[in-house]
C-alpha cells in the first residue's frame, strides 16, 4: 500500500500536473519545473527504495515531455534537490545522522528551503529561456566526491 502511495504523490502528480500545465501553455509558451530528488541519480535503499525510482522517473519524464512540448515553446526541467533543512527531514534524522549527512557535503550543510524556491524561480524565469530537458541538481556537491572530508582537514592544516 506504501509503495502506491509513493507512486502517487511522487510520478502520478507529476504527470498530472505537467499535462494540466502543458494545456494552459501550449498556445503561449511558458515553463514547467518539475520537483525530483537527489534521489534520481544517487540509489536510496530500505524505506526510500520506491522514492528514488519515482524521482528518477520524474527527471526522466521531464526531459521527454521537453521533447514534445518544446516545439510549443514550453519548456520542462526538473529540479533534484539534495537533503533541505526542512521540519520533515529534521523530524526523520537523527542529530547523529543529520551531522553524518553534512560530513558527506562540500558545503558542509543542507540546502535551506529558500535555495530550492530560488533554482525553482531561475528555471522558471526568461533567465533560463535557452535550458530545456536538463535536471539541476541543488545539494552543495553532495556525493560529488567520494572522499569529502580531504578539503575539510587540509582546510584545517592551513588556517
Amino acid at each position: 500500500m506504501a509503495g502506491r502511495y509513493l507512486v502517487a504523490a511522487n510520478f502520478k502528480s507529476t504527470v498530472f500536473g505537467t499535462q494540466a500545465a502543458f494545456q494552459y501553455m501550449k498556445k503561449n509558451g511558458g515553463s514547467i519545473v518539475n520537483i525530483a530528488s537527489l534521489a534520481a541519480r544517487t540509489a536510496t535503499t530500505g524505506r526510500s527504495t520506491i522514492y528514488a525510482a519515482m524521482k528518477a522517473a520524474v527527471v526522466q519524464y521531464s526531459k521527454t515531455v521537453a521533447g514534445e512540448y518544446g516545439a510549443y515553446q514550453v519548456r520542462v526541467n526538473a529540479l533534484m534537490p539534495g537533503y533541505t533543512l526542512t521540519p520533515l527531514v529534521a523530524s526523520t534524522f537523527s542529530k547523529e545522522a543529520l551531522d553524518k549527512l553534512m560530513e558527506n557535503n562540500l558545503l558542509g550543510r543542507m540546502a535551506e528551503p529558500v535555495e530550492v524556491a530560488k533554482a525553482a524561480l531561475f528555471l522558471s524565469s526568461p533567465v533560463s529561456s535557452y535550458i530545456t530537458g536538463t535536471s539541476l541538481e541543488i545539494s552543495g556537491g553532495h556525493n560529488t566526491v567520494l572522499n569529502p572530508e580531504y578539503a575539510f582537514e587540509k582546510r584545517k592544516t592551513e588556517l
